[in-house]
């Protein structure tokens, strides 16, 4: 059987179609347990009236705790053999639990990953995230580098793998809070199975999202998600096997601290110091290798003038970029007065 753990807050507009998307699967030897976190809309009725139509939902009322709470309670009672943690406001394929069991059997999967698709109001955007390695070193190193994302919902896992290991959602995270769970789970996978299909269905047309609202805990939550993996990595010993991709994963922890509204340069400093030297070579832009090799240097008050230059450079180049001539020339006399070669 598979348990379907659904967090809810405020998500009336779209959860029947959730729901409804999960009733009418092809594999149907699953139970729903939704956990209504304190909503304030409709969401709490959906959800009771959703349980008297089908004896396999669950519904647990609750305050306000949080997406993290949320889902932890509901995993806390999962009694299922596998474990998926669904968005409210998303939907699945009709097949997607068939899919994602029948191989997790066949493979004797600890964790089984699909593809996916995010859905804007005019246009799909298809995430591939075919590995060439399925071990566990190799996931976690294409996560870090930034070519995997750690969502709970287009995973499938046993759920003893969760329990065995204590590896539950860190309660009051709001960013990056399945980061820290999903690739804590993946350390302890002996079989990662893959399914090259897109069957899970990212709505990026709910405004009210956690994940679209910027608050300033996002980037505490970041640090804490990645200090997690990071320490189970350590316990386990499996360090020397990821030294660079633990490197890129910390200087993207710290990223945020670059740009505003979070930009504080001699805190970004202070954070993973060791990665200092590493920052200028994995930046993209001209203007972030500068300002990071300025920072390595300890030269904040250079590195605040940098960072300002290059805003105003920006703005100046974006109106003469249809004059090329010029703009190349105005380029060059802004290089020399910001003493940048």
């Amino acid at each position: 059987m598979i348990t379907i753990v659904i967090p809810a807050f405020n998500v009336g507009q779209y959860l029947e179609s959730c729901l409804e998307s999960i009733l009418n699967q092809t594999y149907q030897n699953f139970e729903i347990i939704l956990i209504d976190d304190g909503s304030t809309d409709n969401t709490s009725r959906i959800c009771d009236t959703y349980s008297q139509r089908d004896t396999r939902i669950k519904v647990i009322h609750q305050s306000n705790a949080g997406v993290s709470a949320a889902r932890m309670r509901g995993f806390q009672v999962a009694s299922g053999e596998y474990l998926i943690s669904v968005d409210a406001d998303d939907w699945i394929e009709h097949n997607m639990l068939e899919k994602m069991y029948k191989l997790a059997k066949a493979e004797k999967a600890d964790l089984v990953f699909c593809d996916y698709d995010k859905v804007y109001s005019d246009r799909k955007e298809v995430i591939s995230n075919q590995l060439s390695d399925l071990s566990s070193i190799g996931y976690l190193k294409a996560q870090f580098y930034g070519g995997m994302w750690g969502t709970f919902w287009n995973k499938l896992i046993r759920t003893s793998l969760m329990r065995e290991n204590k590896i539950y959602p860190i309660v009051g995270l709001q960013m990056w809070e399945d980061f820290a769970v999903t690739n804590r789970w993946v350390i302890y996978a002996h079989k990662i199975a893959y399914c090259k299909e897109v069957l899970y269905h990212y709505n990026q047309c709910n405004l009210g999202a956690v994940t679209k609202v910027i608050s300033e805990n996002n980037y505490l939550d970041i640090r804490k998600s990645v200090d997690a993996v990071l320490a189970e990595i350590k316990k386990v010993g499996i360090e020397c096997q990821l030294e660079n991709e633990i490197v890129r994963i910390k200087l993207t922890a710290k990223k945020y601290l670059l740009n505003d509204p979070y930009r504080n340069f001699r805190q970004w400093a202070k954070v993973y110091p060791e990665t200092n030297r590493f920052a200028s070579s994995v930046q993209i832009t001209r203007a972030k290798k500068v300002i990071c090799k300025t920072l390595a240097e300890g030269n904040f008050n250079k590195a605040e003038y940098l960072y300002h230059y290059y805003s105003f450079e920006q703005r100046v180049m974006k109106c003469l970029n249809k004059i090329p001539l010029l703009g190349k020339f105005v380029n060059t006399i802004l290089n020399i007065i910001a003493g940048v070669n």
